[in-house]
């Protein structure tokens, strides 16, 4: 493992995180088989594969998983390095990697576009995922900063809250409950609901909402996307 090369334990975060060497081309700017060349090099480091290939499926080996633990340390190590040298540039220079909940993107582009301004050497590297998806990014020191409604529990995190975060049901305009004033947790009972998946941090708010008020709802339709839940909802399905 001595003569392995940071490049080549990127490359082999990047196809374990997708589990895709075409994926990790794509997202490194590489080649297919540049990356495959760099994962060869490294099993050959390494004396044992790293990934199984089953045709188009590709799968971590035992050894991978294992060398995965430390090739994300020396990274993240690597990386906060860097970060501490580009803070005693003034943030002049760097990367700034941020994950976010999707509901963040209607305010949090305003806000790196100020940054940019401020720090115009500094790029800027943006994830999009569940709250759970971002939990698990901040464990593999894949993002810097994530943005969502509720900090993890499960993290040593520091955690800055700077800006509300009201949750409302909605509902199409000719909806029953639509002009009525007033509404009660009960009135809710009767009418389906379009939800998010299991792990996004609106769905987790308001399934506590319904645990606390001892209502149960009835989840209909479950999607991944806000936008296309505003669609259904306009659309009269729940």
């Amino acid at each position: 493992m001595k003569n392995a090369t940071f490049r080549q334990l990127r490359v082999f975060n990047e196809v374990a995180r997708h589990l895709s060497f075409v994926r990790a081309a794509e997202n490194l700017h590489l080649t297919p088989p540049a990356v495959t060349m760099q994962v060869k090099e490294l099993e050959g480091h390494v004396g044992m594969p790293l990934f199984d290939r089953k045709g188009k499926q590709v799968s971590l080996t035992t050894t991978g998983e294992y060398m995965l633990v430390y090739a994300r340390k020396i990274l993240a190590t690597v990386k906060d390095a860097e970060d501490a040298a580009a803070r005693l540039q003034r943030a002049e220079t760097g990367v700034l990697t941020i994950g976010f909940v999707s509901t963040a993107k209607y305010f949090l582009m305003r806000l790196l576009a100020e940054f940019r301004t401020l720090h115009p050497g500094v790029d800027i590297q943006i994830s999009i995922g569940n709250r759970d998806q971002l939990v698990g990014m901040l464990q593999n020191s894949e993002v810097d900063i994530a943005v969502m409604g509720r900090p993890p529990k499960e993290l040593q995190t520091r955690a800055e809250p700077f800006a509300a975060h009201p949750h409302v049901f909605v509902s199409a305009v000719d909806h029953p409950l639509a002009h009525r004033d007033h509404l009660r947790v009960e009135d809710l009972r009767p009418f389906d609901f379009i939800v998010r998946e299991k792990g996004a941090g609106t769905r987790a708010a308001m399934e506590k909402f319904f645990e606390d008020t001892h209502v149960e709802p009835r989840m209909k339709i479950e999607l991944h996307s806000n936008e296309i839940i505003k669609q259904a909802v306009m659309a009269g399905l729940g």
